[in-house]
């Protein structure tokens, strides 16, 4: 497949860029935790956060594909609001 084809696909670009970004998110993690001196335990948490940012952003996908007809003003103040409510919420 080429990146021309891959771009036409948004569908399958964006699942390709979310496992890849939440993969890397996981080893470069594990390789910070390795550096500090973490216990081998500490994968567990690594693993949750990266399952739970991988649904997060799901769940913001599905949100933003509804925005995306609205206004301009509509749009941002619908992104604001939902990268405060997950990030506080």
């Amino acid at each position: 497949m080429t990146l021309n084809e891959l771009l036409r696909n948004r569908g399958r670009f964006f699942w390709i860029l979310n496992v890849t970004g939440w993969s890397g998110y996981v080893l470069t993690s594990y390789l910070g935790a390795l550096a500090h001196e973490k216990p081998d335990a500490y994968i567990a948490v690594i693993v949750a956060m990266a399952v739970a940012g991988f649904l997060l952003t799901i769940f913001m996908r599905l949100l933003y594909r509804r925005l995306w007809e609205w206004s301009p003003v509509r749009i941002s103040v619908g992104v604001i609001v939902t990268s405060y409510a997950l990030a506080f919420g």
